[in-house]
């Protein structure tokens, strides 16, 4: 209530909404959660859904987030692979079924960094320059509202 909260950069435009691996932890309330962010000016954005199989295999629940106004968030590993053939069907999928997405590196070190030109490259090739563009352009408006001055 405070508005004590993460968020990305320095402002409060956009906050990383990272959920427990384990279904059985996923919040009664994620989605009164995303609408009560919502209501204070931040956008959530749900850190790689792909990678979840509760909203792989039931899309409902990401569906419902998405509804309240959260964006998602794919990680490039996925759309390699990396994390294997059910997180890059998934993301794909995420990625054809929700406008409001980025993409991520999950570059918690060098090796698990494949950057995300690939990405991009990925994308045009699978879903064509337009969608390519428009994640470019919703990778540019949370850096802006990041940066952007008091």
């Amino acid at each position: 209530e405070a508005g004590l909260y993460c968020h990305l950069g320095d402002r409060p435009a956009f906050t990383l909404l990272e959920f427990n691996w384990v279904a059985r932890n996923y919040p009664a309330d994620a989605v009164a959660l995303v609408r009560w962010l919502r209501d204070r000016g931040t956008t959530p954005i749900i850190a790689h859904p792909e990678r979840h199989e509760f909203f792989v295999h039931e899309p409902i629940r990401l569906r419902k987030l998405v509804d309240a106004g959260a964006w998602v968030q794919i990680t490039v590993d996925s759309l390699l692979g990396v994390n294997g053939p059910m997180s890059r069907e998934a993301g794909e999928a995420m990625l054809r079924t929700y406008p409001d997405a980025v993409l991520a590196s999950d570059a918690h070190s060098m090796r698990r960094c494949s950057g995300l030109k690939v990405g991009f490259v990925l994308v045009n090739d699978w879903l064509g320059p337009d969608r390519e563009q428009q994640l470019r352009a919703n990778a540019d408006r949370v850096l802006t509202a990041m940066t952007a001055p008091g």
